[in-house]
């Protein structure tokens, strides 16, 4: 494994060309934190995981900042 960490968007289906944060590259838990959220907005998120054939994308979650 090359990278992994978590990406965000205002959009569906956030990849790494949006907002990301890596966390590392071994196989063990981790946490993320993302951050410059704005008020009022629905957010998308999607754990990603990166090796040497490319990205791979965990399943899409959305929440609402207050």
């Amino acid at each position: 494994m090359k990278s992994k960490g978590v990406c965000w968007s205002t959009n569906p289906n956030p990849t790494i060309a949006d907002t990301f944060s890596e966390n590392g590259n071994f196989n063990d838990d981790y946490t993320s934190f993302i951050y410059n959220l704005s008020s009022n907005t629905t957010y998308y998120v999607r754990a990603y995981v990166e090796d040497c054939n490319g990205f791979y994308y965990g399943d899409e979650l959305s929440f609402t900042t207050n």
